[in-house]
């Protein structure tokens, strides 16, 4: 659900130096979905960025733990997002 493209952003990397290490590749990362669902999507991704800068701008001095903390919480809401959306493609989900 955090697009890969994302690896590298400050609040992802804070979270992999937890004492319990968050990785993206995570299988609490990925969601199933049908093909025609998961075409590219750059609003997806551009949205999600957001959400990453909103926190580390919020929050520069967060331990590793909370970004961890956060990064959980956002999978969850986007889990819910995604399966409460089946028939919208992930490019085009209206986000909160």
């Amino acid at each position: 659900m955090l697009p890969i493209e994302h690896i590298n952003h400050p609040v992802i990397q804070k979270a992999a130096k937890a004492e319990f290490p968050f990785h993206i590749n995570e299988f609490s990362n990925g969601i199933a979905v049908d093909a025609w669902q998961n075409t590219t999507h750059p609003n997806y991704n551009d949205k999600i960025f957001d959400i990453l800068e909103e926190f580390i701008n919020d929050y520069p001095s967060a331990t590793p733990e909370q970004a961890k903390a956060f990064l959980e919480g956002e999978m969850e809401a986007l889990f819910q997002l995604i399966q409460s959306n089946p028939s919208i493609k992930i490019d085009r989900l209206i986000f909160q």
